[in-house]
Parts: structure tokens; sequence; C-alpha cells
């Protein structure tokens, strides 16, 4: 509505000049300001569109589309506009939430550490390689996690093993056994395969779901991440 009025501006003018009756002709500043705002809120309204979508977006998307706000929010900080001037509100949501949607970034075979590594450099300038590291090492936490998860939930017979006062030191093997497997060369190997991997294409129809689904065999612990993870939704508050 406000951009169709902007659009007829001149109408606008024109009829101030064939009506006298016609007092509400904003002033030049005044139309200014709302082509300040329109242009702000065609950003806004393009991003609705996509994470409130009726297809479900998964949670790979976000931090692409919250960094490009950001981004554009750290240029309006110039503005003159009092009211385009939001970043104080918007940084306390960035910092909730802008790890775990990193991770999800990384989870993201089109993507992984490039795109943070990308977008890190632009909003961070010499601070972007400890936000990436920061990320890299959540990344990693999330495996050591469900693999622990995995392990202690499997049918080791020692991890099911009743611990007695004859057997002061069972506890502690117990803990040699689960160290061990949780720092086992198989979880570092899948992770670190994964991102030795190349990039794959960017495609408009990409299914991440699908690409999870048929890759699960080499990379089950991040498909067990990627399949909880992908389903977050970007606020628990409706965009509108």
């Amino acid at each position: 509505m406000l951009e169709v009025a902007i659009s007829c501006k001149d109408v606008f003018n024109r009829l101030s000049q064939r009506d006298t009756q016609y007092t509400c002709l904003p002033s030049n500043s005044q139309w200014q300001f709302a082509e300040d705002v329109c242009e702000r809120l065609k950003l806004f309204s393009s991003i609705t569109e996509i994470i409130s979508g009726t297809k479900y977006p998964t949670a790979n998307i976000y931090f692409l589309k919250i960094c490009q706000i950001k981004l554009e929010i750290t240029q309006w900080m110039n503005s003159s506009n009092e009211l385009i001037k939001m970043m104080a509100k918007f940084e306390r949501y960035w910092s909730v939430i802008h790890d775990i949607m990193g991770v999800a970034t990384f989870l993201d075979p089109r993507y992984k550490m490039a795109l943070l590594e990308f977008y890190f450099d632009k909003l961070y300038d010499h601070g972007a390689f400890t936000q990436v590291r920061k990320i890299r090492v959540l990344c990693y936490d999330f495996v050591f996690y469900y693999q622990q998860t995995k392990n202690s939930s499997g049918s080791s017979p020692l991890l099911n093993r009743t611990i007695t006062n004859d057997e002061p030191l069972e506890e502690y093997d117990m803990f040699i056994v689960r160290r061990r497997e949780t720092r086992s060369s198989s979880v570092k190997t899948e992770l670190d395969h994964y991102l030795e991997e190349d990039i794959i294409k960017r495609t408009p129809n990409f299914d991440i779901l699908n690409w999870w689904k048929t890759n699960g065999v080499m990379y089950p612990t991040l498909q067990a991440i990627a399949k909880n993870l992908l389903a977050i939704p970007i606020s628990t508050v409706a965009s509108e």
C-alpha cells in the first residue's frame, strides 16, 4: 500500500492544485521518510514470505536471511530517521539464535563452513575467525553428544553391569569405556570427512531433507543431528 502511494506522488501534488479542500498533501520530508521506510520493509517482507511459507522451510535457510537483515540494519544505522534504527532489538535476537542457525547452515552441504566464513567476514571483520571457530566447536560438541547418547543406550555388557561394593573400580572401568567411545576415531572421521568433501553446487530446488535421507549411511550421527535441528522454527512468535 505504501509503495503504491509513493508511485502516485505526482497525483497527490496535482490533486492539491485542483481541489482546494484537499489539505493533507504530504511534505517532501514526509515523502522521503515514506520512501526510506518502504525500502526497508521490502527486505523484511520478502524474507517473511520465505520463512513463513506454506512449504515449511528448514532451519538451514535462516542464517543466510538473518545475515542479510543484519548487514542492512548496519547500513541503516547512518540514517537520520530514528524509527528505522533497530540494531539494539535485533542484536538481542541475534546473540541468542545465531549459533544454532550457524550449525544448521553447517549441515547444508551447499554451504558447510564456507557460508559462515563469507558472512562473518562481512559482519565481524577481525573477529570473524573466532566466530567461525566457535560454531565449528559447537558442531563437534553436537557430534560427541549424539554419539555418547547413542553409546549409553547401546547393549555394551560393561556399561549395563550393576556396580557392587565388591568392585570399587568398576565405575572407573565404565568411565574409561565411555571416554574411549566418545573420542572414537569413527566419530571424528565422520565429521572431518563431511567437511573435507567438496561443497555441492547450489540448485534452486535442492531438497536438504532428501539429501540427508540419501547420505545418512555415510554420516549417521550428522543425519541424526540434522533430523532434529532442521525442524527448529526461526521464532516461536508469528512473523506477522
